[in-house]
């Protein structure tokens, strides 16, 4: 065995790591996107969505003036109710349209907490 070999090895794990940490964060924007976070379309906004059971949600659904409560289940959609006095005062939403942070946001808060903790011990 040469002397290089242990540098190749240590380069080949480093990529590894690399290659999961990239994975790791196109798979939690995939599962963001599809799992958290408002949902919003043109003309359709969700504004907010309570689970009430292992596979049933509530959700409040804007479309234009019209606000909405839908029960969504394995079983379908419902139509619950229509609340008429219901005031929707929308909240600032990043530019991405979701109000999930994403992996950047997380890491780089995590990152700030980290500094902020390592401040306070000296």
């Amino acid at each position: 065995m040469g002397s290089g070999d242990p540098i190749i090895s240590l380069i080949g794990a480093l990529m590894w790591v690399i290659v999961i940490l990239v994975l790791a964060y196109w798979c939690s924007r995939y599962l963001g996107k599809r799992y958290g976070g408002s949902v919003s379309g043109t003309y359709l906004k969700i504004i907010d969505r309570v689970q009430v059971g292992a596979d049933r949600y509530l959700l409040l659904v804007r479309l234009q003036e019209h606000t909405y409560l839908l029960g969504v289940s394995p079983a379908g959609v419902q139509l619950l109710s229509e609340p008429e006095d219901f005031v929707w005062e929308p909240e600032d939403v990043p530019a991405g349209g979701s109000q999930a942070p994403g992996f950047q946001e997380l890491l780089k808060a995590y990152g700030t907490l980290r500094e902020k903790k390592k401040g306070e011990k000296h």
